[in-house]
């Protein structure tokens, strides 16, 4: 069996005839691989396997084509992966559902737990403390797990123990009657739900490709941002009669069930299997097996120019994010005056534009990408800096005092703006590192987002707060400007290094691909007199749209309308499930 390199892979491709020994050229920097049949007595009269010199005949149609027996053993595998995404999703947003359980109903905490009406005291220990808890100090727990993602045998595994204990620590807060118990089981509880993150997207990249990726990340995205909101909607609304312990025994509960059901019906991927430059080799049997090096992982960190902007920017980012999450309810009640059912629907609003965002964000992210994989930086950028203008004004105008159109307005906007950049974060975090990267790139993604999270309300209380003097508004006002200021600069940035790292990541993995087949770069030559004759036979029958081992830079980093593709997800999910 001759293997051969062609620009452009057809089933009308020609078959290769074997040559004499010629140096070795290569077509328009591109290679595609099929499989002849030549005969045995050609065969004998090769040396080497190494030395074999093919040219295309294009006049010849007559080829041995692939059997059943040769094609990947992935498509069993993925038959079923949008089933499997969806159960995932759903494990997923329970995992987060504990997250701001506690924000609707800090003031009845605080008095259970004896701080009475010290409001100094009820923001530093039931709000900056357990999110310092939750958030920073669980960070090297949190990476361990995401760490594991790239070197365990099973992440089916790894994802139903963090989902697992994370649901005990859940109901352990519930349970909790000291703030030393509440803040340990906010502190385990912190570290299953952010290791939980690198884990599931390492998943995710080997379910989807790069086309779909970003469509099945605002999906899986938009369960999280839905189990946090949800969960502390369902929170005020059943605080002031049931208890702020009742959320955390449900969200535990359910959070335990589906681990379970994780464990019993997720499939694990192929790791590397849905990168089209290593689905060839993946064909044929050999399995990616370069594994993470500390060397690796701190190079690909501190050279490539784009994780350093995405890492960065996740910090300045996610600062004001992290007031929100804890202080957003109970400023709207006890600030803004609005009773707790009106600011918990506010905030439900909120999260409903988040999202909307979510969804309009892969879409508008879809367009701009398509024309230039530098738009998608800018637009970043630009939404980054257009959602400060809608949250200045829920906290400063003074004309509402309870949930009018007015307040849900400013609440929708600022979350469907806020949300559109990040949806798009963790793609291309993907897009530009190589599989056995991803779950370290994304850990480390998810702990500085989850520093600066944890952060944000420590920043509030201790230094604007308690060394500045400032008001909670105007601590809220400065955050916002400032931080998501820098983070839209930094992403505006990233329009000049993404496309390269983008496509320097492509070409590494293409490399290593053709290095593993058993003819390489050296046993390719390509005669003068056939070359003219086969570029014009390719162009006349192949379609180069379905190459394999095409390094071209394309237009875009994720492919179709990401509404329409969150949809067809969900279809297909259900689809799959009936079948």
């Amino acid at each position: 069996t001759v293997v051969g390199y062609q620009n452009f892979l057809s089933p009308n491709m020609s078959p290769l005839t074997p040559l004499g020994k010629a140096p070795a050229r290569i077509i328009n920097g591109g290679y595609h691989k099929d499989l002849f049949k030549i005969s045995d007595a050609d065969e004998s009269s090769v040396e080497s396997r190494k030395e074999y010199a093919v040219q295309f005949d294009p006049t010849v149609t007559r080829y041995t084509p692939p059997t059943e027996n040769d094609e990947s053993p992935r498509k069993s595998q993925d038959s079923h992966h949008h089933a499997q995404a969806l159960l995932l999703s759903l494990a997923f947003f329970f995992i987060w559902s504990p997250q701001n359980l506690l924000a609707p109903n800090l003031t009845q905490a605080a008095h259970d737990f004896g701080y009475g009406d010290d409001t100094r005291a009820r923001d530093l220990y039931l709000g900056s403390n357990l999110a310092l808890a939750s958030s920073v100090l669980s960070l090297p727990f949190s990476a361990l797990i995401g760490f594991a993602s790239d070197v365990v045998s099973s992440r089916r595994t790894l994802i139903s123990v963090t989902a697992f204990v994370g649901g005990m620590a859940a109901i352990a807060t519930g349970m909790s009657t000291t703030y030393t118990q509440l803040i340990i089981s906010r502190f385990v509880g912190g570290s299953c739900m952010s290791g939980s993150v690198p884990v599931v997207f390492s998943l995710l990249s080997d379910w989807f490709d790069d086309k779909d990726r970003n469509a099945a990340s605002s999906g899986f995205t938009a369960m999280m941002g839905a189990g946090i909101i949800l969960g502390q909607v369902y929170a005020g609304c059943t605080g002031p009669t049931a208890g702020w312990r009742h959320s955390f025994y449900l969200s535990g509960i359910l959070t335990m069930l589906f681990a379970i059901l994780v464990m019993i019906c997720v499939r694990e991927p192929i790791r590397g299997g849905k990168e089209h430059v290593l689905r060839e080799m993946l064909s044929r049997g050999r399995k990616y097996d370069k594994k993470l090096t500390w060397s690796q992982f701190v190079s690909s960190m501190t050279n490539h120019s784009s994780n350093f902007l995405l890492m960065l920017q996740g910090f300045f980012c996610n600062v004001p994010w992290g007031v929100m999450f804890v202080f957003l309810n109970d400023f709207l009640s006890q600030e803004k005056g609005l009773t707790v059912p009106d600011a918990t629907f506010i905030v439900a609003v909120f999260g409903v534009g988040c999202a909307v965002g979510g969804i309009l964000g892969g879409y508008l992210g879809t367009l701009a990408s398509r024309a230039d994989r530098r738009y998608l930086p800018l637009f970043m950028s630009l939404t980054t800096l257009l959602g400060i203008a809608p949250f200045l004004a829920l906290l400063d105008d003074p004309t509402y005092e309870v949930a009018s159109w007015k307040p849900c307005v400013y609440a929708f906007a600022g979350g469907c703006l806020a949300s559109m950049p990040s949806v798009n974060v963790r793609p291309c975090i993907i897009n530009v590192n190589p599989p056995e990267i991803r779950g370290a790139a994304l850990t480390a993604a998810n702990l500085i987002i989850n520093a600066a999270r944890g952060a944000g309300p420590s920043f509030l209380t201790t230094i604007l707060m308690g060394i500045w003097g400032v008001d909670r508004a105007v601590g809220f006002n400065i955050m916002i400007i400032i931080f998501w200021t820098i983070a839209s600069i930094q992403l505006a940035l990233l329009a000049k290094t993404l496309p390269l790292d983008q496509e320097r990541m492509e070409t590494e993995l293409a490399n290593y691909a053709m290095s593993s087949m058993d003819v390489g770069y050296g046993s390719i030559s390509i005669d003068d007199d056939t070359r003219e004759g086969a570029e014009s036979y390719c162009d006349a029958t192949c379609d180069g749209d379905r190459s394999l081992f095409s390094i071209e830079n394309q237009a875009t980093s994720f492919d179709g309308v990401a509404a329409k593709q969150s949809l067809q997800f969900m279809g297909d999910s259900f689809r799959e499930i009936r079948e």
